[in-house]
């Protein structure tokens, strides 16, 4: 099924939002996904030590809140 079908959850919405303004760097990210283990790599060597990562695989909200991600950013 896709993420088209999602509907919306409030309570992922605030979630979400409220992770981006509390977080400087803020990454959504899949536990698998080459790029953001490169993304997440590229900023532990440049010694930046505060980031957040939300893996989206592992997370039980995850779908929901990829779902909200792509309505929200496209």
């Amino acid at each position: 099924m896709g993420l088209s079908g999602s509907k919306a959850n409030p309570k992922v919405e605030q979630k979400v939002l409220a992770l981006i303004q509390d977080n400087p760097i803020m990454i959504f990210s899949k536990s698998y996904c080459p790029f953001c283990d490169m993304t997440k790599n590229l900023l532990k060597n440049a010694g930046v030590k505060s980031f957040k990562v939300i893996e989206l695989d592992n997370d039980s909200d995850g779908t929901a809140i990829q779902a909200f991600l792509q309505k929200h950013s496209g």
